[in-house]
């Protein structure tokens, strides 16, 4: 509910959004309560030190939209500073969800460790791909408008690669596109068009790949029968989060 008031989305997954449909005022106090409500479960089922992880994920979550505010139409953003938003306002999140999981369960810690470090691939891959779906989604698969990234003239990775590489006239014309408000549907297909030669989406979709790769190896930890099958789920799940279209 906050992430809506804060994308100012009409639209979530098809629907209309909770600040659309009930305003602002309800959208946030729905939100409180939904989080309050998730810290009260953490700490009444994994215990207090599950609750630190929670809040830690939470904080770190609120740091990522400060930076990615502080961000906005910043035109210097390099890949660093995207991964630090990210990190912050998706990653921190999954892998809290992960590592809490695997206090519940009662694993070891090397498998803890583990766990938390695949939510971390899993939750910077899903923003990844995110960011992809917002120029190459349609909005009847995505349940929500696309283009929202670039009217607002945020510098995601796939613009970010697409800079990287561009010849100077091209680099300069995507950034002209990029900081004209309230850009038309011509400037956004033309900014698609100078990512797709610059290969900004395609090396984007590779580096979700890769990073995701390299949070599944770290899953061999878990072997036998029951954990295989747990282990299979995983990269289910991971699969999943490269071809997802909504």
């Amino acid at each position: 509910y906050h992430d809506d008031v804060i994308d100012k989305a009409d639209i979530r997954r098809g629907r209309p959004s909770v600040v659309n449909k009930y305003g602002e005022i309800s959208a946030i106090l729905g939100g409180d309560f939904l989080h309050s409500r998730s810290m009260f479960l953490v700490g009444s089922t994994a215990g207090s030190e599950a609750l630190d992880v929670f809040c830690g994920a939470t904080n770190a979550m609120v740091d990522g939209e400060f930076l990615q505010l502080r961000n906005a139409r910043n035109y210097s953003l390099s890949e660093d500073d995207y991964y630090a938003a990210v990190r912050g306002k998706t990653a921190l999140l999954i892998a809290a969800t992960c590592e809490i999981g695997a206090m519940a369960g009662g694993a070891a810690e090397a498998e803890r460790k583990v766990l938390t470090d695949y939510g971390l691939g899993l939750g910077t891959a899903f923003q990844i791909v995110d960011d992809l779906l917002d120029y190459l989604g349609d909005s009847a698969s995505t349940g929500k408008a696309v283009g929202n990234d670039f009217q607002e003239g945020k510098m995601t990775l796939p613009v970010i690669l697409a800079l990287n590489n561009a010849a100077q006239h091209d680099k300069e014309r995507l950034l002209a596109l990029l900081a004209e408000e309230n850009g038309s549907g011509d400037n956004f297909y033309e900014a698609c068009q100078l990512i797709e030669r610059y290969n900004g989406f395609q090396q984007s979709r590779l580096q979700a790949k890769s990073i995701l790769r390299d949070s599944l190896a770290g899953l061999e930890i878990f072997s036998g029968k029951e954990a295989g099958a747990i282990r299979k789920i995983l990269e289910t799940l991971a699969e999943y989060v490269l071809i997802r279209k909504k």
